[in-house]
């Protein structure tokens, strides 16, 4: 739950970014007031008020659409996705998933930031994958998280190794893979243990223990 300051700061940024839509949309200016729109769509998934949040996704889908920027496609498909991996819509999480890899693989071909795409594209492969999990395509789930995980090693990404990695430990676990989900678990914990500061706290940490934890009673341990 947001604290009560966080909230009313999250609700000052939705004002803010409904007058710059207003702003902008009367400047004639579409790539703006879609990267607007965008960013409502996440202040408001970060109040938990999803109807807006879809809302104001589906209006920057639209903008993004008119201008033909298929990055901004692809970013706000990866966000519909993870709204709607959390509310256990993985079905539809999955689709929205693949369109953000197919327009950020579209994207590539003409944005001259090689690194940020692949940055990008990982984030979309890593979602498809964790949908994948939970719709029970495990092995598929496994050559996903695995690509993403490559990835983010070549880009020297530790932050999103660890991540992975503990996702990629629970697709593991789940097909009762325990040395391979444990190495993962290990190596997110050697990861982020230095980088408590890059993790805002030590959730991660925790949550980590947590899932090896679960693992070692699973085993009997």
């Amino acid at each position: 739950m947001l604290a009560m300051s966080s909230k009313l700061a999250l609700h000052c940024a939705v004002a803010t970014a409904a007058l710059i839509v207003q702003s902008w949309r009367d400047n004639s200016n579409p790539a703006a007031c879609a990267q607007a729109h965008s960013l409502q769509g996440l202040l408001y998934h970060q109040l938990e008020q999803w109807p807006q949040a879809v809302t104001s996704y589906k209006a920057a889908m639209a903008e993004f659409e008119a201008a033909d920027d298929l990055f901004g496609i692809g970013q706000t498909c990866r966000q519909m996705g993870v709204l709607l991996l959390q509310q256990q819509q993985y079905g539809l999480a999955r689709r929205w998933a693949e369109l953000a890899v197919y327009g950020f693989t579209k994207a590539s071909q003409s944005i001259n930031n090689p690194s940020l795409m692949r940055s990008y594209h990982a984030a979309a492969l890593h979602l498809l994958g964790n949908a994948n999990f939970h719709l029970g395509h495990q092995a598929l789930a496994v050559k996903q998280l695995e690509k993403v995980l490559s990835i983010r090693y070549e880009l020297q990404d530790a932050i999103g190794e660890a991540l992975v990695l503990a996702d990629l430990g629970q697709v593991y676990q789940a097909r009762q893979q325990c040395w391979h989900a444990l190495a993962c678990y290990e190596g997110a914990l050697d990861i982020c243990q230095p980088r408590e500061a890059a993790f805002e706290g030590s959730w991660f940490e925790a949550k980590v223990r947590c899932l090896m934890a679960e693992l070692y009673r699973s085993c009997g341990h």
